[in-house]
């Protein structure tokens, strides 16, 4: 019996700051950037040099063609989190996705996480119709002063790629809170259309990036916005993802740039169905199965929040990242478009009671466990970055615990988790050790490779572990 809604609230789209955009909004004039390619800062010899690097530079050091190891980058991280484009590891990844670009129209989920957030987002789209897309903070994107006359996040990944040209920067467009708008978009063949076109524009105004990718949580429904979501989703995913494969391909002819079609998706039995893999998936690249958020503190059943295999499954079912690749091989995606998640992040209760065997994940937890950012954002009660884990609770990386917590491997769920049985804090989390056997599974599968959520969590020991778990 299904006690809990998988993956009720994933990272990779609950942790955008619209309060945080707000104060740093206040200090300076929000304008409209130009629609025209013309002496925009991002066209230049860029798109020739990306696809075609030279052999010999030797800023070309990642991961050989077929071993994927990608990573989100969250525009909001140049607050707080205080991580900018400038700082990350690009000789060890393949990918980076820059989470997130939105899209006018109906946000009825944002607006109800984040009215601030929403307030920017509808001046953003003053000039622009529904259904086309935007940047959300154009502060953090495109005005943010560097050194130099770098400005934004934009301008530090276009340094980014001058020195890395095999690194694929993707827009990811959509996102927990910023999906309302492809329920609608994607059945409406016109409004497609001007998605479409106008993501296009977007590539073509900004040249540091290689492609699209699509966040569109979810498919069928069982997102942030309840009211949303049908079977007409799972034809209408199809279409959405055809028509901007022929789009992308036909800007290839233009340019001679080849641009990638990628795609975040869930992993629970239900939202697998909810798509046709075996159609939608020759249109696309990668798929990126967001295979965490399995358990977390949106409700008080326990279990690891992305662990490779199901200890119980009389109790926890079978949710797993093990389980969710499958049933996606299953459904037709092929192996060697398959991305397998993994977490720079834990998620944790307090409270923990009712346990047997002195085994937490028997019990029942009483709330959220404090989150890293949660004083600065609410909702994220309960997420700890792992560099918080690391330092505060685990007590270094090779560390088994301090201030009442104990360390702990789940040697069948191939999981750790941090408990305090004083406190009953629990905390479930990813490690090299776990990741190292989530790639050992990923290349037993000939998978793609690996991504993560996200690059501003991490001490850079657990994309290392990804790394060398692909690479060897």
């Amino acid at each position: 019996m299904k006690r809990h809604r998988n993956l009720l609230l994933p990272i990779c789209i609950v942790l955008l700051s619209p309060f945080l955009i707000q104060c740093e909004r206040s200090k300076r004039n929000i304008h409209d950037s130009s629609n025209s390619s013309q002496n925009n800062p991002f066209n230049s010899e860029l798109s020739e040099k990306a696809d075609n690097p030279s052999k010999s530079d030797p800023a070309i050091s990642g991961p050989t063609s077929g071993n994927v190891v990608a990573s989100y980058f969250v525009e909001w991280g140049v607050y707080p989190r205080d991580y900018h484009a400038n700082m990350v590891p690009a000789d060890k990844l393949t990918h980076l996705l820059y989470g997130f670009i939105a899209i006018c129209g109906p946000n009825d989920s944002l607006e109800k996480d984040y009215p601030n957030g929403h307030a920017i987002l509808e001046e953003q789209c003053q000039d622009q119709e529904d259904f086309t897309v935007v940047i959300h903070d154009k502060f953090a994107a495109l005005e943010k002063p560097y050194p130099g006359e770098i400005k934004g996040n934009f301008g530090q990944l276009k340094k980014l790629k001058e020195s890395h040209p095999n690194l694929k920067v993707l827009p990811s467009i959509g996102g927990w809170t910023l999906s309302d708008p492809f329920f609608e978009l994607a059945k409406d063949p016109m409004l497609r259309a001007r998605f479409v076109k106008s993501s296009i524009d977007f590539l073509k105004q900004y040249q540091i990036f290689d492609g699209l990718d699509i966040d569109w949580e979810f498919p069928g429904g069982d997102g942030s916005n309840e009211s949303l979501g049908s079977e007409d989703d799972r034809d209408a995913y199809t279409y959405l993802m055809k028509d901007l494969r022929e789009a992308l391909d036909k800007l290839s002819q233009e340019t001679g740039r080849n641009y990638e079609l990628t795609s975040a998706v869930g992993s629970a039995p239900k939202k697998i169905k909810s798509v046709n893999y075996k159609e939608a998936a020759q249109y696309i690249d990668y798929v990126f199965a967001m295979t965490y958020d399995f358990y977390g503190a949106w409700n008080n059943e326990l279990g690891h929040h992305t662990g490779l295999n199901s200890v119980d499954q009389e109790i926890h079912e079978d949710f797993s990242s093990a389980a969710a690749i499958n049933n996606l091989l299953e459904a037709g995606v092929p192996a060697n478009k398959l991305v397998m998640g993994f977490t720079m992040y834990g998620r944790g209760w307090t409270g923990v009671s009712g346990y047997k065997d002195n085994n937490p994940f028997t019990g029942v937890g009483n709330g959220p466990h404090k989150g890293t950012w949660e004083e600065e954002d609410p909702i994220t009660a309960g997420v700890l970055d792992y560099k918080d884990i690391e330092t505060n609770y685990l007590g270094g990386s090779e560390g088994t615990g301090i201030d009442g917590y104990s360390y702990f491997y789940d040697e069948k769920a191939e999981a750790p988790y941090l408990w305090n049985m004083t406190t009953g804090g629990l905390i479930s989390y990813e490690n090299p050790r776990s990741i190292k056997a989530k790639a050992a599974f990923a290349k037993s599968k000939n998978l793609a490779g690996m991504f993560a959520w996200s690059l501003d969590g991490d001490t850079g020991i657990l994309l290392d572990a990804a790394v060398n778990g692909i690479k060897n």
